[in-house]
């Protein structure tokens, strides 16, 4: 296993700068007063729309790095490379995909316990997504701790697990912000209490749970 040159954590540090300035970027544009149901749920496509942004600019950048590493460097650079290149075309594909979808819809075409459905339905995806990038981050820990000067795959190891650990760590850090500003941009007016609206024969009722 090959320690960290002076380069690598000179990259490191840079994308973790880069990494705090997308999530610190994100936070502003989503922290916003909200009046009324209909305000929050454009407010809510907006978080998701810049959101996707942020991913979209992480991986644009990360296959730019990753495909100069590629053809650069040699040994587990070259692996490193690669893995971030290949991951950011998923991350770039999810995040196009999302905003391809994300045109601009009448928040009065949606009501109320449509919009919070699709809210909340967002908020379980990232929770879901965050346990996936734990495991994203253990995945290349392992791979890292795997490549050993013996095993015969060493470099590629090394360099794959590093790679996942940086991408894991910023899909963590990601989803979790992203979930904590969904989650507190809930104001609909169902969204902090135990009143439910359920269908009826006249259309729409109000049900207290307790």
């Amino acid at each position: 296993m090959k320690p960290l040159t002076t380069l690598m954590k000179q990259r490191i540090t840079a994308t973790a700068i880069l990494l705090l300035l997308l999530l610190l970027m994100l936070t502003a544009a989503t922290l916003t007063a909200q009046e009324n149901s209909q305000a929050a749920f454009q407010q809510s496509r907006q978080t998701i729309h810049t959101g996707m942004m942020v991913l979209g600019g992480w991986a644009a950048a990360n296959m730019l790095w990753g495909a100069s590493d590629w053809a650069r460097q040699q040994g587990s650079g070259r692996y490193f490379g690669q893995m971030n290149f290949f991951w950011n075309t998923v991350n770039l594909a999810i995040a196009g995909y999302a905003l391809f979808h994300s045109v601009p819809e009448a928040a009065a075409a949606f009501d109320v316990a449509e919009a919070l459905k699709q809210h909340e339905r967002i908020e379980k995806l990232l929770l879901v997504n965050s346990m996936l990038d734990l495991a994203y981050v253990g995945a290349g820990y392992w791979m890292y701790k795997s490549g050993k000067p013996t095993h015969k795959r060493a470099e590629m190891l090394n360099g794959f697990g590093r790679a996942v650990m940086l991408q894991g760590t910023f899909l963590l850090a990601f989803d979790l912000v992203m979930y904590g500003l969904m989650r507190s941009a809930r104001p609909f007016p169902l969204a902090h209490t135990n009143l439910q609206l359920m269908p009826s024969a006249e259309g729409l009722r109000l049900v207290l749970n307790f």
